[in-house]
């Protein structure tokens, strides 16, 4: 019976232990706009862009084709305005 009790004891610490703290993120909002970034680094498989708020990559796959360094592309840019989610996301439109 001791066993036993020891058992659920140091299964509610175990479990309480495992609680999630606060919850961030959403609900989120975002305004969305676009952008033209500066294509400064293709590495791999990523692509890193010189853009108004500073530098943000992407896979190639997202882009397509064979962009070269220096290109100028356009990305639709989705910045927090409200919430504790990624505070910017992008998504690439065009040349």
């Amino acid at each position: 019976m001791r066993l036993f009790s020891l058992a659920i004891t140091g299964s509610l610490l175990f479990a309480s232990a495992c609680t999630p703290g606060p919850i961030t993120g959403g609900p989120c909002t975002y305004e969305t706009s676009e952008i033209t970034a500066r294509l400064i680094e293709v590495s791999g498989d990523k692509a890193v862009f010189e853009g108004p708020f500073g530098e943000f990559s992407m896979p190639l796959a997202q882009i397509g084709g064979d962009p070269e360094v220096g290109q100028m592309m356009k990305f639709s840019m989705d910045a927090i305005i409200s919430g504790t989610c990624t505070p910017y996301m992008y998504s690439y439109i065009g040349e």
